[in-house]
């Protein structure tokens, strides 16, 4: 199962109008594009703006903003997602993010927020490099525990994302490349994270899969 599978088993992407928030290269974006919506693609870094304006098809709009100031205007937008980003947003912003995500949905819009369990292969690949075992569950705890009149939770679930890789240096890029402090830290444990890779990665024909379980809440806008 993959993100765009669980989402759309839960609202109708032809002609919406989304903002995905953390939009990291636009893989996500790019994807709700193939599936009829139009995008905004919201990064806080101005490199990862221009590059991936410079790749992005015509249904991707990137735009330089942040889950605290969401450069839309009110009542805009069908459907806001955050895919792996939420935990990201600091605790301290979080409660104003989603008052932005309230403020920029219609009434019926959708705010859906994926975010990657504190366990599984992925995590046990990274963690040497970044743990985030505590900010993830304080966000998710956040979200169960939401209590905001303007969001009815429509599902809430897990399910197992698989990441292939061709090579454990592949799964270093990917973690490493957006970051320059996880990059600085790589090489004081570069070799515990191998161990990591050899012991949760499976082998296929094409390279190595990795699970990453995930946790997923769906609001209704009301």
């Amino acid at each position: 199962m993959n993100h765009l599978d669980v989402l759309t088993g839960l609202v109708d992407l032809n002609g919406a109008n989304a903002v995905d928030v953390g939009a990291g290269d636009g893989a996500f974006a790019r994807q709700l594009s193939a599936s009829a919506a139009r995008v905004i693609a919201l990064e806080i870094d101005e490199d990862k703006v221009e590059k991936g304006s410079q790749a992005a098809p015509a249904g991707v709009e990137f735009r330089i903003g942040r889950a605290e100031e969401i450069p839309v205007g009110d009542a805009t937008t069908d459907l806001v997602c955050f895919m792996f980003s939420f935990h990201h947003v600091p605790a301290g912003e979080q409660a104003g993010a989603l008052e932005e995500c309230a403020r920029v949905l219609r009434p019926g819009g959708r705010l859906h927020v994926a975010d990657p369990l504190p366990e599984g292969g992925m995590t046990e690949i990274v963690k040497p490099l970044e743990d985030e075992t505590l900010v993830r569950a304080r966000s998710q705890d956040r979200l169960r525990g939401l209590a905001m009149p303007q969001f009815r939770l429509i599902k809430q679930g897990n399910y197992i994302l698989t990441r292939a890789f061709s090579c454990f240096d592949q799964v270093v890029e990917r973690v490493t490349s957006s970051d320059p402090a996880r990059a600085a830290r790589l090489p004081n444990v570069v070799d515990t994270m191998r161990q990591a890779f050899e012991l949760h990665s499976r082998p296929t024909a094409a390279g190595y899969e990795i699970d990453q379980p995930c946790t997923m809440f769906h609001f209704e806008r009301v």
